[in-house]
């Protein structure tokens, strides 16, 4: 750890030392009067008379709980009733901390939104593993990434290959922990592992903490996590919808079946969409005749400008949809389409082979899957 984040860590653990003795006492006198809360004491560095919210993990959103103010130097607390075990969020507008909560709990927390390296809970087992957990990786981010950010990172680490020194030694420290934690917590880490390109380890720790902690509450929040996670992850099957073409008819996903499909989501106002097209019209010329099909699907909302552009564009396959819903599209949402433009490569079995291609990689991509899957 670096000298300057060395010597904020003292004034963290002398502060937390006072927090901790403070709210102590304070717990005492108030377990007289109702034994039955869970209680969370700490301080946020940097978050002086401040909302902050309590939130219980739950996917896709989070569950508010309470919320408090902060004093003057950032400590606060809450009382909350709590039936049943549960990952909760310290949060506010500037980030969150995690920690884990059990009925009757008293637990503590301090630390920094902006950095993880900083973060400490107290209190229970669960919080003790996710703050020396999360501090390894956001100490490992920091100095290999330049981000203590976790969420943050996971663009980072797309950008640099998994054979990366790196990128090797943060998944081995993640991986580690686990495989070795016998604790509901760990379930929750793997919101830091890279779906579409380890979809396989996310499937193997799937299993594993079905098996492990099914019957835990925690549990079934995971679970919604990793089926939306491999919805799009290469190996799972390409989910189907049917929307209507130019001429107002239904078309398919599924009627490409026996083809290597390039799924594009695009629109007419897409200027890197518009400009990747040509790229699309080669690809579709060099191996159409060899089982690749091209399914264009746009997220515009003015049938005539998407029609135009189809035109301009010369896109001459046939398999072109969309529902004008724009971004509010559920076919858009089932792919969890953030950007245009997104390719999609799909196998003739209908299975995902690549979700998300870079563009600069599209040519690459399509050449590979049509010499395992083409037709010769």
């Amino acid at each position: 750890m670096r000298a300057k984040n060395l010597i904020f860590f003292l004034y963290l653990t002398v502060t937390y030392l006072i927090t901790l003795s403070y709210s102590c006492q304070t717990q005492e006198k108030s377990e007289q009067a109702d034994d039955s809360k869970t209680v969370v004491t700490g301080q946020i560095i940097g978050l002086n008379n401040a909302l902050l919210i309590l939130q219980k993990f739950e996917y896709p959103r989070s569950k508010l709980i309470d919320t408090v103010r902060t004093d003057e130097n950032g400590q606060f607390t809450f009382r909350i009733n709590l039936d049943t075990p549960i990952v909760a969020l310290v949060r506010a507008s500037r980030g969150f901390l995690p920690i884990y909560l059990e009925p009757g709990d008293s637990v503590t927390v301090y630390g920094r939104f902006d950095n993880w390296s900083y973060y400490k809970a107290v209190g229970n087992r669960g919080s003790e593993l996710l703050y020396r957990q999360i501090g390894l990786l956001a100490t490992t981010a920091e100095e290999y990434f330049g981000t203590s950010n976790l969420f943050g990172l996971s663009m980072l680490l797309k950008r640099k290959p998994l054979e990366d020194p790196q990128v090797q030694t943060y998944y081995r420290q993640l991986f580690q922990f686990m495989d070795t934690t016998n604790h509901p917590v760990a379930m929750w880490f793997l919101f830091f592992v890279d779906t579409d390109r380890l979809a396989d380890s996310v499937r193997k720790y799937a299993q594993k903490f079905k098996t492990t902690f099914g019957n835990h509450p925690l549990y079934e929040e995971v679970r919604k996590m990793i089926t939306d996670k491999l919805r799009t992850a290469p190996g799972s099957e390409a989910p189907d919808f049917s929307a209507p073409n130019p001429n107002g008819k239904i078309i398919r996903l599924s009627e490409l079946r026996g083809n290597v499909v390039l799924l594009q989501f695009w629109a007419s106002w897409c200027k890197p969409c518009r400009r990747n097209n040509p790229k699309l019209v080669a690809l579709y010329d060099q191996y159409n005749d060899k089982g690749f099909e091209i399914f264009s699907f746009s997220i515009d909302t003015d049938r005539g400008k998407w029609v135009q552009a189809i035109k301009a564009d010369n896109l001459k396959w046939q398999y072109h949809a969309s529902d004008l819903k724009g971004w509010k599209s559920p076919i858009a949402q089932l792919y969890k389409i953030t950007h245009t433009p997104t390719y999609i490569l799909i196998s003739p079995t209908g299975h995902i082979i690549a979700y998300d291609i870079h563009p600069s990689l599209l040519e690459e991509e399509v050449a590979k899957a049509m010499q395992e899957f083409g037709s010769k």
